[in-house]
This record gives C-alpha cells, structure tokens and sequence, in this order.
C-alpha cells in the first residue's frame, strides 16, 4: 500500500512537482533476491519556464506513507543554458616566450538568430601586474555576415613580458542579451622564461 502523498520541490519559483499515481510493479528484494510486487509512485518534475539563465539546485520533499521513512529529500539539479554562447569556452594560449605575441578570437553568438549588442569587454585576472595587464587587449566586432550567426567576434591579443609566468582569468564579455548580460571564457596560458 505504499505511495508517495506529497512532492514539494524547495525552490518553487523554479520547479513544479506533481504526483502522477500510484500502481503495483516487480521488484527483486534486495536482501533475497525473490520478485515481488511493491507499490511505486511516479512524480513528474518541471522546470518553469521563467527560470534564470544558470546553474541551479533544489531539494524535492518527498512524504509517503511508510511508518518508518515518511520523508526522504532528493536533489535535483539543473543547468538551464541561454540564447548567446561563446566559443570556445576557454582561450587556451599553450606555452608563450618572453618577447612573443599572442591573438586569439571567441565568437559570441545567438543560438536562435536573435540580435544583441556587446556593450563591454575586458580580461579580469589577478595574476598579472597592471604593467602586465596592459600589454593585453580585447576587441570585438560583429561577425561577418557570410558567417550566417547573428553575434560578435572578440579578439584577446597581447605582448608577453619578461616579468609574466602565468596568464590565467577570464575574458569577460558584457550584453544586453535578456538573461545573458555577462559571458566570460577562461583563459590559460603558461609563460617559458628563456
């Protein structure tokens, strides 16, 4: 006679719970093993569709009515992934020489075609001296039209110094894309000393 009674999901301004019903299926018994028939609830779970752009988490309160486990929680996660990507995902510079040049291009696009602007772009770290942080740039432009997406291209260009050794942080691109106003890409770089 087992079912669940109630499912509250504890972020209900992200998450619906409803309890689809209760029928009788075969189980193997885990301590011998034997088939038998226990009573198994289904609970249908959905993400609204007003959720924020993200990584997010929440617990579902389950109440049943077994005497000795009337509640368990379970953890539900989910990443809900917007309109405007970036690609690649991390700006991978290798291994760089004192003296040397480095350019690398992100493209920023819309998965849907939908225009949007760049309003900013910087690099953010905390490895670099500011001497150091002014020999990078970062640049973007639309992307040309034969390239068929709607976005932009963001170049991450620089100078290696002698004073460098890591060049890690993140090129932060800032929108005015509904629930996107900030992308970022890691970057990661290693500098060889002569």
């Amino acid at each position: 006679d087992f079912k669940v009674t109630e499912a509250t999901p504890s972020r209900e301004d992200m998450f619906t719970a409803e309890i689809l019903g209760t029928e009788m299926v075969q189980r193997e018994d885990p301590i011998t093993g034997e088939m038998t028939e226990v009573g198994e609830t289904k609970i249908r779970i959905d993400l609204l569709p007003n959720a924020p752009i993200g990584r997010t988490n929440a617990e579902l309160k389950i109440e049943t009515n077994d005497p000795i486990a009337t509640s368990k929680e379970v953890r539900m996660l989910a990443v809900i992934n917007g309109d405007v990507r970036i690609d690649p995902a991390v700006v991978r510079l290798g291994a760089l020489e004192p003296g040397a040049s480095f350019e690398h291009e992100v493209t920023i696009y819309s998965n849907k075609d939908r225009s949007f602007n760049v309003e900013k772009v910087l690099f953010v770290t905390s490895d670099l001296s500011e001497a150091d942080k002014a020999l990078i740039s970062v640049t973007h432009e639309p992307l040309p039209a034969e390239d068929g997406r709607v976005g932009h291209i963001v170049r991450f260009a620089g100078d290696v110094s002698d004073t460098m050794r890591i060049i890690r942080g993140k090129v932060v691109v800032v929108t005015d894309a509904p629930g996107q106003r900030v992308i970022s890409a890691n970057v990661a770089g290693v500098v060889r000393g002569q």
